[in-house]
C-alpha cells in the first residue's frame, strides 16, 4: 500500500508569482477513503474513486478558497475503434 499525507490545505499568502509557495505538488488521502487529491499549494483536484474509473468532485483555488467546479459531467469524449468511452464524469 501506498503512504500518501493527509490532505490539509493552508491558504497560500502573498503573490504566488513573486514568492515561492511552502508547498510541493503531491497525492494527498482524505478523511473519505474512496478519495483523493492531486495538489500543488495552489490548487487541489479532488477525485472519487470507484473500481476502474475516477471523476474529478472538486476542482478548488487554494489562493481564494473558491471551489472551481460546478458540474460533475465527463471532461472528454473518446473514439475508440467505432466505441465512445469518456473521460471523468459520474454516471447515474
Amino acid at each position: 500500500m501506498i503512504q500518501m499525507p493527509v490532505y490539509d490545505p493552508k491558504p497560500v499568502l502573498g503573490d504566488w508569482l513573486l514568492n515561492q509557495v511552502p508547498s510541493r505538488a503531491a497525492v494527498y488521502k482524505t478523511g473519505d477513503p474512496g478519495k483523493i487529491v492531486l495538489s500543488n499549494g495552489l490548487v487541489g483536484r479532488t477525485f472519487r474513486l470507484r473500481e476502474g474509473s475516477g471523476a474529478t468532485v472538486g476542482l478548488d483555488n487554494l489562493m481564494t478558497g473558491e471551489g472551481m467546479l460546478r458540474a460533475v459531467r465527463p471532461e472528454a469524449t473518446l473514439s475508440l475503434d467505432g466505441r465512445i468511452v469518456t473521460v471523468g464524469g459520474l454516471e447515474g
